[in-house]
């Protein structure tokens, strides 16, 4: 369904990893409220890893994302997930979003290599833009190259 589902409050480093699965390669999910399972992640560095078209399959809405389940009326001031980097990776995409992220509270999107491709067909019902970001504070994409097809 995914790659890896985090949640963890320790310092955690995703580091040197090929990704290439057909739901979100990263989820940052949890609550207390439905699954009652994992807190909200803590000091994340996501580092020199490829993202092989991730989301080819029906699991997720992005490469990289959180689903805290935090309650729609409660979104304007809870940061569940925080300090997270997101540097040095490589993406390969054949579909938009690339970043998915709400009630998060410091990250940083940088220097990352982005490459379109036409291995899957786009998914439908998918926002056409690479990042979606909301109830956020603090949130910087810095440095992003993004290089031509290589189809």
């Amino acid at each position: 369904a995914r790659g890896l589902l985090l949640g963890s409050r320790g310092k955690t480093i995703i580091e040197n990893n090929i990704f290439h699965v057909p739901g979100a390669a990263i989820l940052m999910e949890g609550d207390a409220r439905y699954w009652f399972e994992q807190a909200g992640v803590r000091n994340l560095k996501i580092r020199n890893n490829l993202f092989d078209n991730c989301n080819f399959g029906v699991w997720g809405s992005a490469c990289i994302e959180t689903g805290p389940c935090i309650e729609e009326n409660l979104r304007d001031s809870s940061r569940y997930n925080r300090n997270i980097l997101i540097e040095n990776n490589t993406f390969r995409i054949f579909s938009s979003p690339l970043l998915r992220i709400y009630s998060v509270n410091h990250l940083i999107f940088k220097n990352n290599k982005i490459i379109s491709t036409q291995a899957y067909h786009p998914q439908e019902n998918l926002e056409d833009k690479l990042f979606n970001i909301s109830h956020c504070d603090r949130i910087k994409i810095l440095s992003t190259n993004t290089l031509q097809p290589d189809y």
